[in-house]
Parts: structure tokens; sequence; C-alpha cells
């Protein structure tokens, strides 16, 4: 469910133990189109807290960013596109599968290259018994 939300709410915005290292943006790509994103992304996280701490590893996965597989009751609750259609920044929340709590996430992504995106986001998930908070590298790589 974590990496549904965090996919879905990429894909409402674009029509977004493995090692991940942030891209810098290419001097010479300015091709930005958020917004306007389609296609099969494989995204990928890595959690940014030592093993055993924070939320835990997310699993990469695979499909279209579309509004369609945003999880019942998830929403987006903001979310600004950059002028150059570069960057998105975005707050979004769902309850947890089980119903019981609730999952937040804060992400910031750049578009760096015609198929891949690089960011970060932080992940909060409550529940009445208990809480964590992780920060993952994301990245997403457009499949052929």
């Amino acid at each position: 469910m974590v990496s549904r939300l965090i996919g879905a709410a990429l894909g409402s915005l674009l029509l977004c133990s493995c090692t991940l290292e942030a891209t810098e943006e290419p001097e010479s790509f300015k091709d930005c189109h958020f917004g306007e994103l389609s296609g099969t992304w494989r995204i990928e996280y890595q959690d940014q807290r030592p093993p055993g701490q924070g939320c835990g590893q997310i699993p990469a996965q695979t499909g279209l960013l579309d509004e369609d597989s945003l999880g019942p009751g998830c929403q987006i609750d903001s979310s600004n596109v950059s002028p150059d259609k570069c960057q998105l920044d975005m707050d979004a929340r769902c309850p947890t599968s089980d119903g019981l709590g609730t999952q937040t996430w804060r992400v910031r992504i750049r578009h760096v290259a015609e198929n891949e995106l690089n960011g970060s986001g932080a992940l909060a998930i409550n529940y009445p018994t208990g809480a964590c908070q992780s920060t993952y590298l994301i990245k997403a790589t457009k499949k052929e």
C-alpha cells in the first residue's frame, strides 16, 4: 500500500537491497514534462534510516503512473509543479491497508532525463498504538 501511494501520487500529476544514487540534472536536459508524462514506470525506494529504524524498506513497483492507481480513501493534499515543469512538490495521505492508521507522504521529485525522475519522500505512518517515520530516495525509470 505504501508503494502504491507514492506511485499513484506521482502518477496523478505525471499524465513517477540496491543502492540508488541521486542523479544530478544534466545541464542540457530542460525538456521537462511533469503533468504530461505517461507510460509504464519502475519506481525504486531506498530508506535513508538504518535497518530496524523508521518504517523499513519499500519494495520496487512497476506500473502506470495514473490517478486510477491511487488507493481507496487516498487524497492529494497539495501539489505544485514548477513553472519549467521540472519539479513536483506534493503532500498526500491514505489510510493504511488495514484501515487502522494513516500514512502521509511529502515528496519532491525532479525530472532529470527523458526517462528518469529522482527525488526524495518523507513518510509518516501513524497508528493508535505507535508511529514511524522514514525518508526515502526515490528513482523512477520509464520502461520501454
